[in-house]
């Protein structure tokens, strides 16, 4: 389980980065979500307050100042709004589903129904085509050391090349491969 501040940061930090690619678990997605909305909250009581103080002043310092606000708040919410959908994305990915699947909004009422369901569930055990199991390891995303998207560990070697050539037997006394049966155990 991720931490509500690790979510967070981890969220800002793929949307820097604009990282479609990877997974986030349900609790990455909903701490998240969570603090993102906070913080969206807190932006707009901030700048109503602001608006609110200037229109005791004056009527029109207050219609200014809120004309001056209106474009780093419409900022502001299209970067919430895309770190909603990337989160959205990755979520999907945890379900081993594509992030097409967001246009499911689109469907009125039904769509927000299913893709609510859909990330609520439990994501895919183990890896699957869009990286490794979020819950494997859980860590927060450093920047400092973000090289991109496709920056996924690769899968550990299963199997040591051969010490002696292919076709001829595994003589007794002699070390075999890691990964070649012993005669000695049972198979």
């Amino acid at each position: 389980m991720v931490s509500f501040t690790q979510a967070v940061k981890n969220s800002l930090t793929y949307c820097k980065h604009f990282d479609f690619k990877g997974r986030s678990c349900r609790s990455e997605f909903w701490w998240s979500t969570l603090g993102l909305y906070l913080i969206m909250m807190g932006v707009i009581f901030i700048a109503c307050f602001i608006i609110f103080l200037f229109r005791i002043v004056s009527a029109d310092v207050g219609e200014t100042v809120a004309k001056i606000l209106a474009l780093p708040l419409l900022i502001f919410s299209l970067l919430y709004l895309y770190a909603g959908i990337l989160m959205s994305i990755r979520r999907l990915h945890d379900r081993n589903m594509r992030g097409w699947w967001y246009l499911m909004l689109l469907i009125p009422y039904v769509g927000a129904i299913v893709l609510l369901v859909l990330f609520c569930l439990k994501g895919t055990t183990g890896p699957n085509r869009f990286g490794p199991d979020p819950l494997g390891k859980i860590q927060s995303v450093d920047p400092s050391s973000y090289q991109g998207p496709h920056n996924y560990q690769q899968a550990p070697q299963q199997y040591v090349a051969p010490t002696q050539p292919i076709g001829q037997p595994i003589q007794q006394g002699q070390p075999s491969s890691a990964g070649a049966p012993s005669k000695d155990k049972d198979l």
